[in-house]
């Protein structure tokens, strides 16, 4: 059991170090059977594990999908806003101006032509 309980976790490597520590470790814990040590390694991976978990809030929040929501500054309102308005609007107000332009360049048109040709 020791050796496999090294093996696994320890990359498929077996450290003469780590084996001599962790059966160390069960001695004095008094393991003397398979169940007893098979216990023992999954109370040790669950704590190994929440040791390993993020700790602080932000962490936490971060790994649920957690999303910040900040105020928008004024200014950035208003343009929204601005940004908002109906479609038809803005392209009824832009034919309209379009329209004026065209009236007014046809009118610079014909008075340079009446010039032109006297």
């Amino acid at each position: 059991m020791l050796t496999d309980y090294v093996m696994q976790n320890n990359n498929m490597k077996l450290s003469k170090a780590l084996v001599y520590k962790i059966a160390g470790q069960w001695t004095r814990k008094k393991v003397h059977t398979v169940e007893d040590a098979m216990k023992l390694a999954k109370e040790e991976h669950k704590q190994a594990q929440e040791r390993m978990a993020p700790k602080n809030n932000y962490a936490n929040k971060r790994q649920q999908g957690y999303v910040r929501n900040d105020k928008l500054p004024k200014w950035m309102e208003k343009e929204e806003q601005s940004e908002n308005k109906p479609a038809e609007d803005v392209n009824t107000a832009r034919d309209e101006q379009l329209s004026k332009e065209r009236e007014r360049f046809e009118e610079m048109l014909k008075e340079r032509r009446e010039r032109a040709n006297r």
